[in-house]
């Protein structure tokens, strides 16, 4: 019974599992947009009649921010791998050990 258990693959039917790995995927993809929006971020300092303790304007280009989010994907096979199956065993570490 036992070697059959082995041979079979893992399945997991619980919703926190997939719950689990898609926030993982979640906070990559916010620290990934966060990141494109700082790239895209051009500050201007204020001529002199608006100069009020050296302030300055900050604007964000839009187009910008959506086109290095998705240009911004890593394309190495082995790192998308790694991280997905990464995301996977920790998911299936949560649901066993909060049943």
């Amino acid at each position: 019974m036992l070697w059959k258990e082995v041979k079979n693959h893992p399945m997991n039917y619980n919703h926190y599992y997939t719950e689990t790995i898609a926030e993982r995927r979640r906070e990559r993809q916010e620290a990934n947009l966060a990141q494109c929006i700082e790239d895209a971020k051009k500050v201007e300092q204020l001529p002199f009649p608006h100069d009020v303790d050296n302030a300055a304007r900050e604007t964000i280009n839009t187009h910008d921010v959506v086109q290095n989010y998705f240009d911004s994907h890593d394309s190495d096979m082995e790192d998308y791998s790694c991280e997905e199956a990464l995301d996977c065993l920790f998911a299936i570490y949560k649901v066993s050990r909060y049943p």
